[in-house]
């Protein structure tokens, strides 16, 4: 999706608004990407990936971690796990769930992924209306697929370039 459709496409889901980052509070950031999922009416997935040179990575990251505040335990409903993992690594992303009294975890959530080796800051926004728990993955899956096909299609460009 273009990033000039950011706006509009994070102002359809509860919330997204409040979590996702203002494009112009991120002036240093070499190359932005967002993908607008929706497989259904009722599931929808927003990805926001900056990527940042090594010296303003530090400070953007930095800078997110303070600005959000994120679970420290699972979410349990009652008898029922709602949120099982609050952090976790995968393949070299660090991925936060957001703490925020707006989130009705986990029909709708935020999380920040980051990854030091790569200089990319994440935001991902997941909404499903049709959800009662989420287990051990976050529903990331399909997220993170999009930073795979990000990275991917960088490779491609560069290499294009440089051949």
């Amino acid at each position: 999706m273009e990033i000039d459709k950011y706006d509009n496409c994070i102002e359809k889901l509860d919330y997204a608004s409040d979590f996702l980052p203002d494009l112009d509070s991120f002036d240093v950031v070499e190359n932005t990407q967002f993908y607008c999922s929706s497989y259904s009416s009722d599931i929808n997935t927003l990805t926001l990936i900056m990527q940042y040179n090594s010296e303003d990575y530090m400070f953007a990251k930095e800078r997110v971690i303070e600005d959000y505040d994120f679970l420290d335990a699972p979410i349990y409903n009652k008898d029922r796990v709602l949120i099982q993992e609050h952090e976790f690594e995968y393949k070299g992303f660090i991925i936060k769930v957001v703490d925020d009294e707006n989130f009705s975890y986990p029909e709708h959530f935020g999380m920040i992924v980051y990854a030091d080796s790569k200089n990319q800051i994440v935001s991902l926004y997941h909404s499903d209306k049709t959800v009662n728990q989420i287990g051990s993955t976050l529903g990331v899956g399909i997220n993170l697929l999009a930073i795979g096909r990000y990275n991917h299609m960088n490779k491609r460009m560069y290499k294009q370039k440089n051949d």
